[in-house]
């Protein structure tokens, strides 16, 4: 399922992410706003269970998160930002990582890093990328999250192009989606149009 998130707060901050003179410094700080408010919508459907505690004037019977097993993937490098927003709003969760590259002489995708929980097939992942041009890397990164036998992954992204929801969707249909913005153009180096230009070079001010 592809929910696509429009609140005015996200739509706005987006714009500023899109323009070409926000600095890096602000644009990290947006990137993790945004991530923390989708997130917000991202976890609503998290099952609850009762527990009873003590008031200060007796006690009740209350929900709290069932089993409390979250994690959290970003994809380096991109991704580490938004798991610092995501972080502000479930900040007990676990924090996986996974590290992929475009080879540009084979055009396949390659691992050069995963370090995940060791009790991940008991957990409920969240896989965090901004930017989503072909869905190549995320359809690999959540591939290599089932191969631990994780059966609940939900992707949260700001930007994504039709062609990569598609792809994804075609590939994990089990995966649950959350987007910001699909953008469906491309320029001759195949960044997104309008999108956000290099997320990691706006980032961290390296290529």
């Amino acid at each position: 399922m592809i929910t696509k998130i429009n609140h005015p707060l996200i739509q706005h901050k987006i714009t500023l992410l899109r323009d070409k003179n926000t600095k890096s410094k602000d644009f990290r700080k947006i990137l993790r706003e945004i991530s923390m408010l989708m997130s917000f919508e991202a976890t609503r459907n998290l099952k609850l269970s009762k527990t009873n505690i003590t008031t200060n004037f007796g006690t009740a019977e209350c929900d709290e998160i069932k089993g409390k097993k979250l994690t959290l993937v970003p994809i380096l490098r991109s991704g580490l930002e938004m798991c610092q927003g995501v972080q502000k709003l479930i900040p007990s969760a676990k924090i996986g990582h996974i590290g992929l590259y475009r080879d540009r002489f084979s055009n396949s995708t390659v691992e050069y890093y995963c370090k995940l929980p060791s009790d991940i097939s008991e957990r409920d992942v969240f896989l965090l990328e901004p930017l989503i041009s072909s869905g190549d890397k995320v359809n690999v990164a959540i591939q290599f999250i089932k191969n631990y036998n994780v059966k609940n992954i939900t992707l949260i992204s700001l930007i994504s192009s039709e062609i990569a929801l598609k792809a994804i969707q075609e590939n994990h249909p089990d995966v649950n989606i959350y987007i910001a913005e699909i953008d469906n153009k491309f320029d001759t180096n195949g960044y997104l149009l309008p999108g956000i230009g290099d997320v990691a070079a706006r980032l961290y001010g390296t290529l």
